[in-house]
């Protein structure tokens, strides 16, 4: 459980980086259509602490940068390593995941599904966590693994990262 906590820690440390900074983000502004060009968003696979029914989700992490870097780790990954970059997004690439990303509704959470830091997050079932910035804003929240627009983001990533087919 501890390694759990130091892996989630510390990748949302870095990933505060890139997203924007250690103070507390202003909310998101109404979505545009398009992606903005200070568009990033992180998807953190967790199979949580406790011993669920849902243990099928193996632990990953995919972080796309505004600059369409697309960084990912897959399994029992050292969370004090920011993931190695995989590959660069093209625009119609980077554009699917901002829709896809829109889709799960984690830049304007319900109160249920917030994550106000994630960086400190410790869930005990299986969870997958979005956090999604542009400009100044920046918002995160948590889904169970069976929610289908997190998995359809979280399955995108992985096959834009070459993890699945």
């Amino acid at each position: 459980m501890t390694s759990v906590l130091i892996r989630v820690v510390l990748s949302s440390i870095a990933l505060m980086v890139v997203l924007g900074g250690c103070d507390a983000p202003p909310a998101l502004t109404q979505p545009p259509a398009d992606p903005p060009g200070s568009f990033g968003v992180a998807v953190a696979v967790l199979p949580g602490a406790g011993r669920g029914a849902h243990q099928s989700a193996e632990a990953a992490r995919y972080i796309l940068e505004p600059d369409g870097s697309l960084r990912a780790a897959t399994g029992a990954t050292d969370a004090r390593e920011f993931p190695r970059i995989v590959r660069r997004l093209d625009a119609h690439a980077r554009a699917r995941v901002y829709r896809l990303t829109l889709a799960t509704g984690a830049h304007d959470p319900a109160p249920d599904r917030r994550v106000a830091a994630p960086e400190l997050y410790d869930p005990q079932m299986p969870t997958t966590v979005v956090t999604v910035g542009w400009g100044e804003g920046r918002s995160a929240a948590s889904f169970e693994p069976d929610d289908p627009d997190a998995r359809a983001l979280a399955d995108e990533l992985a096959r834009l990262a070459w993890v699945k087919p």
